[in-house]
């Protein structure tokens, strides 16, 4: 019973509609990012400037893709049930604009 959503008329929230392409673009990219510097740190390799500046960017990406998501009236938890972040972690993103905080 907890999937059930009862919508009055047009009421049904932007989730429903949201096209997820940019997010799920974003989350690959950054896992494949993350893989490979997870690989890279086994070996105990040096990570190049270019690896790190790759992974800024997925993350910036990731960001972004949330934000647009947020802008475009998403609620903070579908957004987190569907990138697998903590809901504090989105209303973290939304009020400060990245997920770390700072």
């Amino acid at each position: 019973m907890n999937d059930w959503m009862i919508v009055f008329g047009n009421d049904a929230p932007p989730a429903a509609g949201y096209d997820w392409t940019r997010i799920q673009a974003a989350t690959r990219s950054m896992l494949a990012v993350q893989a490979h510097l997870q690989r890279a740190s086994q070996g105990n390799a040096e990570l190049a400037e270019s690896e790190l500046a790759d992974a800024q960017q997925s993350i910036a990406e990731f960001e972004n893709s949330i934000l647009e998501a947020l802008d475009n009236g998403v609620a903070v938890s579908p957004i987190a049930d569907y990138t697998n972040l903590s809901q504090a972690a989105v209303t973290r993103l939304r009020d400060t604009g990245t997920l770390t905080g700072a």
